[in-house]
């Protein structure tokens, strides 16, 4: 590879090279007004500040773009400075708004194929991220269980529907990096591979149970739950005056809730099932803390993901808790890219007795819940979506909340008390507090 003044050349670039763009950029209402003003765009998120604050961001959107004309421009170094012409972008996606303040950095990747497919495809994603100093400093730093996520493989995978050789590439490559072990060897013929279960023993004082909530699940019943306009069904669960209030239809599709609450649909796979029950069962510790990929308290909104989505196993586990009463059972949950903090019950209007507890955290590097909803809600034409989904969380008394924070848990025990905490903290480390009620700290106490 060529580093010289030149720049690069067509036969200096190699499939899986990643560049890290040097520069960075910090954005100012004064580049977003000219650049508006230069593009003759005359959309006011841009430029109007009084009407951009009656909108779901709160304040003056970056015109889109700019972000991508920068993105282009920090890549030139490495990247173009010797090519005749830029002749198209294939794919161009804005998962998050940009506002004045805000610092922009790019990496190029060299992978013509796309996302990451092949088993040197994966081994070539672990080594661009092995190569971010703030996650080899945190691997150094203390000592990890690593859990597999659909995006070892593919986003929102399931074991059904999955291609079998990219599911076998991504499986071997997150082993290789982030090797586990367990002395519970689980074998499920009706998975796509066996299941990762693991649990680790702390003393009498808790046990953390590992889930692999992707190589045994069943298929999403997104089809069944399509209204016949192509729309999906944003809430299917939420009882029909909510969904009214929210702007629904009364009822969902036809089909939709049997095909959701499927007796013969799995999340776990029915050996991996059975070991969570025995383990919560007979488990002589104090606390069980359930490492869940994705949330199992109910908040209605696109559950079909998650545990909400596979309604019979979710409610089948829940009765199991609470039919043997078996206490302190907390869920240590990321996935949703938001803070949230609360009760785990079968159903809010139905059945809502709390069974367990649940706090899931996150993101780190990437882009927070509130992120996400309000450019979904752009692309679906509904500005109030996050309102929306703020006011599910509101239906089911969400103890604490924050859509728009980066985060992590911790988690502490306290044996003489026979206690354990959970605090939200942010990139600072400072406490978390709910994002509508300020005075309220995002933490829990659990137990005795």
């Amino acid at each position: 590879m060529s580093d010289n003044a030149e720049g690069r050349f067509f036969e200096d670039f190699t499939v899986g090279d990643v560049y890290r763009h040097r520069l960075g950029r910090t954005l100012s209402e004064a580049d977003n007004t000219w650049f508006t003003l230069l593009t003759c765009n005359t959309n006011e998120i841009h430029f109007n500040a009084d009407y951009a604050a009656r909108t779901e961001f709160g304040r003056p959107l970056m015109n889109s773009c700019l972000t991508l004309s920068l993105v282009t421009g920090l890549s030139v170094e490495d990247i173009s400075r010797n090519i005749v012409a830029n002749l198209g972008w294939d794919k161009v996606t804005l998962p998050a708004p940009v506002f004045a303040g805000d610092t922009i950095y790019a990496d190029s990747v060299f992978r013509p194929t796309g996302p990451a497919v092949t088993l040197d495809d994966y081994r070539g994603a672990y080594r661009v991220n092995r190569g971010y100093a703030n996650l080899t400093d945190l691997l150094r730093a203390t000592s990890t269980y690593a859990i597999w996520d659909d995006h070892e493989v593919v986003n929102d995978f399931d074991s059904v529907t999955v291609d079998p050789q990219r599911y076998a590439n991504g499986r071997q490559a997150f082993l290789e990096n982030l090797p586990v072990e367990t002395v519970l060897r689980l074998h499920d013929a009706g998975c796509r591979s066996d299941p990762m279960f693991r649990v680790f023993r702390w003393g009498r004082d808790a046990d953390v149970i590992v889930l692999d909530e992707r190589s045994c699940r069943s298929a999403e019943v997104k089809p069944a739950c399509t209204f016949a306009n192509g729309s999906l069904d944003l809430a299917p669960t939420l009882p029909p005056p909510a969904r009214m209030q929210f702007g629904l239809p009364a009822n969902p599709p036809p089909g939709c809730l049997a095909a959701l609450n499927d007796p013969t649909r799995t999340y776990l796979g029915s050996v991996q099932k059975q070991a969570l029950l025995a383990v919560l069962r007979w488990s002589p510790a104090r606390f069980k803390f359930v490492v869940s990929e994705d949330a199992i308290q109910q908040f209605y909104a696109l559950p079909y993901d998650r545990w909400e989505g596979y309604g019979a196993e979710r409610a089948e586990i829940l009765n199991f808790i609470r039919a043997n009463a078996i206490r302190n059972v907390t869920f240590l949950t990321t996935d949703e890219h938001a803070v949230m903090m609360n009760q785990v019950f079968v159903d809010r209007f139905a059945d809502p007795q709390p069974i367990a507890y649940e706090a899931v955290t996150g993101p780190i590097a990437t882009f927070t819940s509130q992120q996400q909803i309000a450019a979904f809600g752009q692309a679906l034409g509904d500005p109030n979506l996050v309102a929306k989904f703020q006011g599910a969380l509101n239906l089911v008394g969400e103890d604490c909340r924050n859509l728009n924070v980066t985060s992590y848990a911790v988690v502490a025990v306290d044996p003489v008390a026979g206690t354990a905490s959970i605090t939200m903290k942010d990139s600072n480390g400072a406490v978390v507090h709910d994002q509508l009620a300020a005075s309220t700290a995002c933490t829990a106490a659990i137990g005795p």
